[in-house]
């Protein structure tokens, strides 16, 4: 993992300098090119809660080759003291369009990096951030998402019992510090996310949520999770749907690689909540010497794992020992299961529970 952005030298040596004392709020006709956009100490809050802003129903963009920042070194206490910044976004975009993305940077900002819901349609290429409390946020309902060459590391945030939703461990990277979330959470449908780098210190590295036919290729991670229906049997809005149809293939998860307490004791991959169609092949799953199960199938999730390696899966999860997989509450995986991956120092492989 290399955690650097993705930009070229060229790319660096033409972008322009422009401070922000007040949002972006794109209309027709901006263009967002070779920039460097930096949020000054000037800088007006308002409602959108971002360095850049679309409303629903703008005219469709692209983003090429821009960075957004703030100066701020630490996830700043005071931000708690008012939702506008402690929401404050790099990007926050309302229902995109056909959105393009080739060459983006963000930050240092006390909300998600990019943030952005209801998307129809986006090709995003080649973007980086951290220091931000979430990478991507992708809400629902997303469709026809393609995502390729992605880094997150370190994201941040203001620590337990402040915010409602966000914990946080200690920070080894920053003393007196928190980590923040997720690298990428999201709601996708007809979607694929190739190239993902995630490292450092944060939560999960990718999240999916009420997502159908997805494909993950190629994901470098500490730790992942794929989750059904938002709720144990529903979903917020009253609706019974889960996530259906993911395909994974090549990837890599070590929880080596990752950087803080919460993620240290996590199951690899936890996958949960009405959960059907998930296919995993070709993967290795290393312990690295931390706890968690390598995997947990949990409340009615259907599952295939072939072709993979678990290696050191030996330590404990909830007080008790660790296994390589574990299923349960109505779960199902493929009966070939313990013959058609492989074990390395791996003293348990498979648990039923209950």
């Amino acid at each position: 993992m290399t955690s650097t952005p993705f930009f070229t030298a060229a790319e660096t040596s033409r972008r322009k300098l422009v401070e922000l004392d007040a949002p972006i709020v794109h209309a027709a006709g901006n263009v967002y090119r070779d920039t460097d956009f930096v949020v000054s100490p000037r800088f007006e809050q308002t409602s959108v809660c971002a360095a850049l802003y679309a409303h629903t129903g703008h005219a469709p963009f692209s983003i090429r080759n821009c960075t957004f920042r703030t100066l701020a070194p630490t996830w700043n206490l005071e931000w708690a003291r008012d939702p506008l910044w402690s929401n404050f976004a790099g990007l926050r975009l309302a229902s995109p369009k056909d959105l393009v993305i080739d060459g983006l940077h963000v930050e240092n900002f006390p909300g998600s990096a990019l943030s952005a819901g209801g998307i129809e349609g986006a090709t995003l290429k080649r973007i980086s951030t951290t220091r931000c409390m979430m990478g991507l946020n992708i809400g629902w309902p997303s469709r026809r998402v393609v995502l390729d060459y992605l880094r997150v590391w370190d994201t941040w945030g203001p620590g337990p019992g402040v915010l409602p939703g966000f914990g946080g461990s200690p920070s080894l990277a920053r003393p007196g510090g928190f980590t923040g979330g997720d690298g990428v959470a999201a709601y996708l449908d007809d979607s694929a996310l190739r190239y993902l780098e995630f490292a450092g210190e944060m939560y999960t590295g990718i999240k999916l949520c009420r997502s159908k036919r997805v494909q993950l290729l190629k994901v470098v991670t500490p730790s992942m999770m794929i989750q059904g229906t938002q709720l144990r049997h529903t979903n917020v809005d009253g609706s019974t749907d889960g996530t259906e149809a993911i395909e994974i293939r090549g990837l890599y998860l070590d929880k080596r690689i990752g950087g803080s307490a919460a993620s240290d004791g996590a199951n690899g991959i936890q996958v949960s909540w009405h959960v059907t169609g998930l296919d995993v092949r070709d993967f290795a799953l290393f312990a690295g010497g931390k706890n968690g199960h390598g995997v947990q199938l949990w409340g009615d999730v259907s599952a295939v794992f072939r072709g993979g390696i678990f290696e050191g899966w030996n330590g404990n999860r909830g007080g008790a020992p660790a296994y390589a997989m574990e299923i349960g509450d109505g779960s199902t995986l493929n009966a070939d299961f313990e013959s058609a991956n492989q074990f390395f120092s791996q003293d348990r492989i498979l648990r039923r529970a209950g």
